[in-house]
C-alpha cells in the first residue's frame, strides 16, 4: 500500500503521464487552453530564471563553508574541470544532432508555421539583478574565502539561505 502512494507522488511519475497525456490527448485541447498552459509554462520559467542566481549562489557558498581549507581548494578545481567538460559534451551533442537532424531547413519552416498560431495568454518579464556567471563566481569566492577564514555570521547566513532555497524549490517550485 505505501508503494502505491509513493508511487502516487512520484514526481517522475506524475511528469510522465503529463507528457503521455499532452501527447495522446492534445490534439483535441482547445487553442485557449493551450495558450494558457504555454503562458504557465513561460512564467514559470521567467520565475525561475529569476531566481537561478540565488540558488546557484546559496548552494555553491553553503557548500564551501562545510568544507575545510585545503578541501574547499580541491573541490573548487574539480568543478572548474566539471563545468568546462560538462560545456564542451553540451557543445557536441548540440552540433551532432543539429548536423543529423536539421540538414533539411523544410521541416524547421513547417514546424515554425505549425507553431506560430499558439501565443500565450500573458508574458511578463523580471529584470536580470544577477547573471548566473557572477553568482556562481560570488558563491565560490566568499565560499572559498570563508571556508579558511571562519565566521559564524556566514556559516549562520549560508545556512538559511540553502533553507531557504530548499524550500522554494521542494514546496513551492516543483
Amino acid at each position: 500500500m505505501q508503494t502505491l502512494i509513493k508511487l502516487k507522488h512520484s514526481l517522475s511519475l506524475r511528469l510522465l503521464a503529463i507528457l503521455l497525456g499532452s501527447l495522446l490527448f492534445g490534439q483535441w485541447m482547445p487553442l485557449w487552453l493551450k495558450s494558457l498552459c504555454y503562458a504557465t509554462s513561460l512564467s514559470l520559467k521567467t520565475l525561475l530564471l529569476f531566481v537561478l542566481p540565488a540558488i546557484i549562489f546559496s548552494c555553491l557558498f553553503s557548500c564551501f563553508l562545510s568544507l575545510q581549507g585545503g578541501k574547499a581548494l580541491k573541490f573548487m578545481l574539480g568543478l572548474f574541470i566539471l563545468v568546462c567538460a560538462s560545456n564542451f559534451i553540451s557543445t557536441l551533442i548540440a552540433y551532432g544532432i543539429g548536423a543529423l537532424k536539421l540538414v533539411d531547413l523544410n521541416v524547421l519552416e513547417q514546424s515554425n508555421a505549425a507553431t506560430a498560431a499558439l501565443e500565450p495568454l500573458w508574458q511578463f518579464e523580471l529584470p536580470t539583478l544577477l547573471s548566473n556567471t557572477q553568482a556562481l563566481s560570488l558563491g565560490v569566492i566568499l565560499g572559498a574565502f570563508f571556508s579558511f577564514v571562519p565566521n559564524p555570521r556566514a556559516h549562520l547566513f549560508a545556512q538559511k539561505a540553502r533553507c531557504f532555497v530548499t524550500l522554494f524549490l521542494e514546496r513551492s517550485f516543483i
